[in-house]
């Protein structure tokens, strides 16, 4: 006998096959949407490893900056302290050229004259004073010249004191460069030499 089937299979195959279409969407669905939030976290992992190792280099660069400021004031602390220690030298070197300068101008000024005042300025020393003639002055001026410690006298005034002074009197005022100690001074010698 034969067989018939009067069963609408068509549709029904059709309602299967759109069952697993249907089903095999939901899974690829599900499947695209947890690769993507693997994908999401592993990135977001990556992002927050990143962060932490630039607040790291941040933190290190801060304590870096704090170790080069300080550098920085200890070297601005070193340089003022050579300073100082070449001031300090440059007074060692000269302190016994006071004594010598001193006694050359001892030296120089003539009988008759004396000294008021000195005033020194780096190399520059004024020097004022009373003479009894413009010749003691003039013997001043050219003993100054002829000292070794000494270059360059200036007379900046002679005057008379007041009108027709009795002891005749003259005050003035000169200019004189002192020589660098160091190559004046002859170094004092030793009982050996």
């Amino acid at each position: 006998m034969i067989r018939i089937n009067l069963l609408p299979w068509r549709e029904e195959q059709r309602r299967q096959q759109q069952r697993q279409f249907g089903l095999l969407a939901l899974l690829l669905t599900l499947l695209t949407l947890l690769v993507i939030g693997w994908i999401h976290l592993y990135y977001q992992q990556q992002l927050a490893q990143q962060q932490r190792r630039n607040s790291l280099l941040q933190r290190e660069i801060a304590l870096v900056d704090a170790q080069i400021a300080e550098i920085a004031q200890l070297d601005q602390q070193q340089q003022q302290l050579l300073a100082r220690m070449v001031v300090i030298e440059q007074l060692q070197s000269n302190r016994p050229g006071i004594v010598y300068l001193f006694e050359e101008l001892v030296r120089a000024v003539p009988d008759g004259l004396y000294l008021t005042r000195l005033q020194q300025q780096g190399e520059i020393l004024q020097i004022e004073g009373v003479a009894q003639s413009h010749a003691r002055v003039s013997t001043l001026l050219q003993a100054l010249e002829q000292s070794e410690w000494f270059t360059a006298p200036q007379l900046a005034y002679i005057q008379s004191e007041g009108v027709a002074s009795v002891r005749g009197q003259r005050r003035f005022q000169l200019q004189v460069t002192q020589r660098n100690p160091q190559q004046v001074m002859t170094p004092i010698p030793t009982e050996g030499e």
